[in-house]
């Protein structure tokens, strides 16, 4: 009989359940494998295409700049400035332009601060930001009308950080520092404290005053607000004002700014330079810290410095003017003595022999100041003392603590120096008012009462020197004592009973480093 089919060889059943899962897996790898790459050139295209866009836009705002005049570049000197007020919309993305330009010399890329020369182009640079990606484009540009504009002049301002001759070194803040400009004028006459002032002599008028106007004398922390009561024209030399006491005293020279009359404010570029064009005119400068921090300070230890009147001449030479102004250090206090320190006691650090003192008023126990970073260690101690030329005061150890800043760093210092004074009180009759006993100590020092500064110590008013308070009085009875913390001095220390039936008296002791004490029998 026939046999209709056979039996299938062992080699010659087909795919088996593994081997098609085997294959399904590897091309499941070649396809996300393949995916990823095309998702991967999809993404560069996409990116491609937005930078060419960006870049289209910059060249197109550079080339319009190109052909702006001066009146119109102006506005984007030393300044940031969005060129879209609107993000323009390109493919479904959305950009902003963004320009700055700065005034330059022909074949050099340093600061026109430092160069003593008239600018001769502008440097323009263009940035484009979408979707957290930016892009720059800077070219030169010639002024269509040259660089002198008739009636101007051009103002330079250099900012010089720890490192004199230098900018300070953290560009990226450094170029978000507030550079404020205002038109001013300035005194002819002096204010003298206490007198009423009814109108401010002043150099001739380049802007005119209106009634109403506030007028400010002065910069920084010492200044002055005045009311315009009649008003004058550009050229004149006084402005009458309301009538009010000067809080303090004003020499000639001292600059005023009207508020109305305005100002502008710039952005130094990574040499710290503004270089700008400006009216002629005389100029307050005022320099700030960036908004978020961190925290600028000029050498004389002022968080926000201001210049003198400076003048612009029309000849298109700049007028310059230096900064030295650089991120401020933290530095801790805190007292190094055993017992509690007096009340009310200042703090003073010298950043060097030759520099006066500077009072930090900060009162006694652990707390902070911001600093300049000199590169030289800062001198601390207690009290308010300038150095005379001839050696430490009687305030300033023979061997203060040191402390050493840095740029935006953190430091701290124990305060050496002091004596601890011990008061042992007496109630020669009856006892003390629980919870109304106080004592003091006022510096007796015959330079410092008489003001003749023969120490440089202040005086803090005309009857005796300055008092602290001695802390920790305590006891039961007719018997307190305490013992406070005090810099070496001769004082006199006064006890006092507040209560009912209380009473005072006072004794005299010299304090040295060693210590001291002193009996007060209180009738």
């Amino acid at each position: 009989m026939a046999r209709v089919g056979r039996r299938l060889g062992r080699d010659e059943g087909g795919f088996g359940l593994v081997e098609v899962m085997l294959s399904l897996s590897i091309l499941l790898v070649v396809l996300v494998a393949t995916s990823y790459l095309v998702d991967n050139v999809a993404q560069q295209a996409a990116t491609s295409r937005q930078k060419v866009a960006a870049t289209e836009l910059a060249e197109q705002w550079l080339e319009q700049l190109s052909n702006d005049p001066i009146a119109s570049l102006q506005a984007y000197i030393a300044k940031d400035v969005q060129l879209t007020p609107q993000p323009v919309t390109v493919a479904s993305v959305w950009y902003t332009v963004w320009g700055h330009l700065e005034w330059g010399d022909t074949g050099a890329t340093h600061s026109l601060c430092t160069t003593g020369n008239p600018p001769q182009v502008i440097r323009a640079t263009v940035t484009v930001k979408w979707a957290g990606q930016s892009l720059g484009e800077t070219t030169i540009i010639n002024p269509p009308y040259g660089t002198v504009v008739p009636g101007d002049g051009f103002l330079s301002i250099q900012i010089y950080g720890l490192n004199n001759n230098n900018p300070p070194s953290d560009t990226p803040n450094l170029i978000n520092v507030p550079v404020t400009i205002t038109p001013s004028t300035s005194l002819t006459t002096g204010l003298t404290q206490g007198n009423a002032v009814t109108q401010l002599t002043v150099a001739a008028l380049s802007t005119a005053v209106a009634v109403g106007d506030s007028v400010v004398v002065g910069t920084g922390a010492t200044t002055q607000t005045f009311t315009v009561k009649t008003a004058e024209a550009a050229g004149q030399t006084s402005i009458p004002v309301n009538s009010l006491s000067a809080n303090s005293n004003y020499n000639a020279l001292t600059s005023v700014s009207d508020t109305a009359w305005g100002s502008s404010t710039y952005n130094p570029d990574q040499f710290g330079c503004v270089y700008v064009l400006v009216p002629i005119g005389s100029y307050t400068a005022t320099l700030g810290s960036p908004s978020g921090g961190p925290t600028f300070i000029d050498y004389q230890e002022n968080l926000t410095p201001a210049s003198p009147v400076e003048p612009v001449t029309v000849s298109g030479l700049p007028v310059f003017y230096t900064f030295r102004y650089d991120e401020a250090g933290t530095v801790a206090f805190s007292p190094s003595a055993a017992a509690p320190i007096a009340t009310g006691m200042p703090i003073s650090v010298s950043p060097n022999a030759s520099l006066q003192s500077l009072a930090v008023p900060v009162g006694g126990g652990a707390t902070s100041a911001q600093l300049f970073p000199y590169t030289t260690a800062y001198s601390v101690w207690y009290g308010d003392c300038q150095p005379p030329l001839h050696g430490a005061t009687m305030e300033e150890p023979a061997t203060p603590a040191t402390v050493s800043i840095t740029p935006k760093g953190s430091s701290a210092v124990a305060i050496t120096g002091l004596g601890v004074l011990t008061v042992q009180a007496t109630r020669a009759s009856g006892n003390f008012t629980a919870g109304k006993v106080s004592a003091t100590a006022t510096i007796t020092d015959a330079n410092a009462i008489a003001g003749s500064g023969g120490d440089g110590c202040p005086v803090a008013d005309s009857t005796g020197g300055e008092t602290f308070g001695l802390v920790g009085l305590s006891g039961a009875t007719n018997v307190y004592t305490s013992q406070t913390a005090i810099m070496p001095q001769t004082y006199k220390v006064t006890v006092t009973d507040s209560g009912v039936g209380g009473g005072s008296a006072s004794a005299t002791v010299t304090v040295g480093a060693g210590g001291a004490t002193v009996p007060v029998t209180v009738p």
